[in-house]
């Protein structure tokens, strides 16, 4: 039994709390108001979830109220009791946290904060999947004769979808696809065997004993051959390498030899070449190494006043350019200064800035004058007002004034009017005149400022252009006296570069007769040390080419050796092969033998599903009639059909009996109130057979589309029959018409949708 709801931003219900009790409670209100939200909430405290949300008509965060106000978190608290426990479930959608869940047993924590953990706590308990109690329990609007609009031939799917029937539909399919691969295996197999024994019918395995042993003793003869080869490369190895030494030494002296011979030969000629000029036949290399010093450090001075010399040349064509430049730049700064001064001679701004004041005098004369006749303007205006009046006094005597008097006042005040206003537009005329003057001479005094700021500009350019002037001429006279000092040339440079040449070459020839003494001195000791060696090359190459033999002959007893290996692993190989293939071939046929087993075994298997299912199916529709037989009495006030049942052949076929014992179908033939009541009947025995934990109908909008006739018999019905087959009903309705009749629990739920109001509950 579901004890009460608590509804906390939850779609339009703000702060909704429902305490609900046994029997029916009737949930009444108009379109909109929110009286489907608290099955809604229902399904969601139980679940996680309701129709709308799992179908994707709507997403987890629209659930959370925006209207009026937009919230940011939905709370659902719902308590009931099953076996006499209580229990309290609490969901929370946080827009930014998401969803969480918790379940009490008697205000103690058993499951969350998982939403799912929730759920499968909630299933076990209730022993009741959210799909069951969707479809069973739970009727959507417009879906009470739901098992009634369900084709024919979808109806067994269903049947057997909501009593579990299907899953042994899924474990037959598995235990046939099982089957085929079963069959494609055994296949496998059979193939297989075929190609081994094909194989194995291809081998001679005594010939291949017979080759390998052979092969084993032409093996052992060669390895013989080949140990004694070894020994021979072995002790001539030893001298030949005896003999590669002196060879190396021989070739290393040789070598020597001939680049001393050649450098010396070189040395010759040059020295047959060159001769030492006459003024270093006295010097020795130290003197020459002292002299070449003393020439270096000439040439090195002589550079760097050459250096000097053309940074100073470079400095004096930079002063010329600049005092060019600035001659030129002198020239058009004196230009502009007369074009200046004509300029501020032609209008000078003193006999501009008292025209302005002259103007400024005349401009405050005119707006006094301006003034005063506006005020004789309003003085006027008054007068004449007063004396349209019909009556007036003397401004002077203070007495009251005739009529011909008003009248000659009036015509000379209207003449003053006129008049001044005259004098109103031609002073205005005058002062635009004067403003426009003065505007003049406003530019004008600016213009003559700015010409006075370039003027004084130019001439503090022409200042410093002058006192420049004077520095560059200074410098250049400076210049001038510092280049007359350096009298140095290139060909000075020349004479010193000329004279370090000589000293090298003299100093060359030198160090080449050092040289030619040490040479020949070296030649000759190379010449000693080749004849101490002893080396013949006749007697190497001869022990080369026996070396050389011993290695082929060793190469080609190992090739023999790799080749009778190459043999004797093949003939091992096509052994161990062919026992390979025995094994194989015993094992494929020891699987195959399992797998016809296996065979046997799954065609036994399914038969037995298919017993079970049938005998399950005949089980649950037999007690589902059991029941229907009992509720149809209860539920159906009528005396023309006495019973109904559902009949399982190909198809679920949903049929009533007559008084004469015929059985007919439901669809199509039955009225709208037969239907509810057959739609009823059928909800409420499914329920008692497979939701006896829940003890719960809901039934949303069921009088739709029922006529005033059938809804009075729905009404009877939910009213005397239904309490005492289930133990606590919800009826979801806008009908008034039920408001009347049922004798239940009523909540009357109220929202001003025009003002988007929030849900209101209000109990009767």
């Amino acid at each position: 039994m579901i004890k009460s709801i608590y509804l906390e931003n939850f779609k339009t219900h703000h702060l909704s709390t429902l305490d609900f009790s046994i029997g029916t409670n009737l949930i009444i209100g108009k379109i909109g108001s929110g009286k489907s939200s608290i099955v809604d909430g229902i399904c969601y405290a139980l679940y996680g979830t309701f129709p709308s949300l799992s179908n994707k008509k709507l997403n987890t965060p629209e659930i959370i109220m925006f209207k009026p106000s937009k919230e940011e978190k939905a709370k659902v608290v719902l308590e009931f009791v099953i076996d006499f426990k209580k229990y309290r479930v609490e969901r929370e959608i946080d827009e930014k946290k998401g969803t969480s869940a918790k379940l009490y047993l008697e205000n103690k924590l058993i499951a969350g904060p998982k939403q799912t953990e929730v759920t499968l706590k909630v299933e076990e308990i209730l022993q009741v999947p959210y799909k069951l109690f969707t479809k069973i329990v739970y009727s959507e609007q417009n879906e009470l004769d739901y098992f009634l609009k369900i084709p024919p031939t979808k109806r067994k799917e269903t049947f057997d979808d909501l009593f579990g029937i299907i899953k042994l539909e899924d474990v037959k399919v598995g235990a046939r696809e099982l089957d085929r691969f079963i069959d494609s295996e055994l296949n496998t197999i059979n193939k297989l065997l075929v190609q081994i024994s094909s194989q194995l019918n291809s081998f001679n395995y005594m010939d291949l004993i017979s080759n390998k042993e052979k092969s084993n003793t032409k093996q052992e003869e060669l390895e013989l051959l080949l140990e004694t080869e070894i020994s021979k490369e072995k002790t001539l190895a030893k001298e030949l390498e005896s003999q590669n030494q002196k060879k190396k030494e021989f070739e290393v002296i040789t070598n020597e030899l001939i680049s001393k011979k050649s450098k010396l030969e070189d040395i010759n000629n040059y020295l047959l070449k060159n001769i030492v000029e006459p003024n270093y036949s006295s010097f020795t290399i130290d003197d020459l190494n002292s002299q070449k010093e003393k020439l270096i450090l000439d040439q090195n001075n002589l550079k760097l006043l050459l250096i000097k010399k053309e940074k100073l040349i470079a400095e004096k064509e930079s002063f010329e350019n600049e005092l060019s430049r600035i001659n030129k730049l002198l020239l058009d700064d004196t230009k502009a200064i007369e074009l200046y001064k004509l300029k501020l001679e032609g209008n000078p701004i003193l006999n501009l800035i008292e025209s302005k004041k002259r103007i400024d005098q005349e401009l405050s004369i005119l707006n006094q004058n301006r003034f005063s006749c506006l005020s004789s303007l309003n003085e006027l205006n008054s007068a004449i007002s007063e004396l349209k009046k019909g009556f007036s006094k003397c401004p002077i005597c203070d007495n009251l004034l005739s009529k011909e008097e008003i009248l000659i006042n009036l015509k000379k005040k209207e003449d003053a009017l006129i008049f001044t206003k005259q004098e109103i537009e031609k002073t205005n005329i005058l002062i635009n005149k004067s403003k426009q003057e003065e505007d003049i001479l406003e530019k004008s005094i600016i213009a003559q400022k700015e010409i006075e700021l370039q003027f004084k500009s130019i001439l503090q350019s022409i200042n410093r252009s002058n006192e420049r002037k004077i520095k560059i001429n200074t410098e250049l006279i400076n210049l001038g006296k510092e280049l007359a000092t350096l009298v140095v040339t290139n060909d000075s440079l020349q004479i010193i570069e000329d004279a370090i040449k000589l000293n090298d070459g003299a100093k060359n020839i030198f160090e080449k007769k050092e040289n030619k003494i040490v040479l020949d001195q070296e030649v000759n000791n190379l010449i000693n040390s080749l004849n101490k060696i002893g080396y013949i090359e006749e007697e190497y190459i001869k022990m080369r080419s026996n070396f050389l033999n011993i290695e082929s002959n060793i190469t080609s007893i190992k090739s023999q050796l790799s080749q009778n290996k190459l043999l004797l692993d093949n003939f091992e190989a096509q052994l161990n092969n062919f026992i390979l293939l025995r094994k194989e071939k015993d094992n494929l046929d020891q699987r195959a033998k399992i797998f016809q087993n296996k065979k046997q075994d799954i065609s036994f298997f399914i038969k037995s599903i298919e017993i079970s299912q049938h005998q399950l199916r005949k089980v649950l529709i037999d007690n589902i009639n059991d029941a229907l037989d009992i509720i149809w009495n209860k539920i159906y006030p009528y005396k023309d059909y006495i019973s109904a049942r559902i009949r399982s052949e190909k198809d679920y076929i949903l049929e009533v009996q007559t008084k004469q014992k015929e059985w007919i179908r439901v669809e199509g033939l039955l009225s709208g109130g037969e239907r509810a009541c057959s739609a009823i009947s059928i909800r409420i025995a499914i329920a008692l057979i497979l939701t006896k934990n829940l003890g719960l109908l809901v039934l949303d909008e069921p009088t739709h589309n029922l006529d005033n006739k059938s809804i009075e018999l729905l009404g009877k019905v939910l009213d005397d029959e239904l309490p005492g087959l289930i133990n606590q009903v919800f009826i979801i309705t806008h009908d008034t018409k039920l408001l009347e009749t049922l004798n239940s629990h009523k909540f009357i739920i109220e929202r001003d949708k025009e003002n988007d109001g929030v849900s209101e509950i209000l109990t009767q």
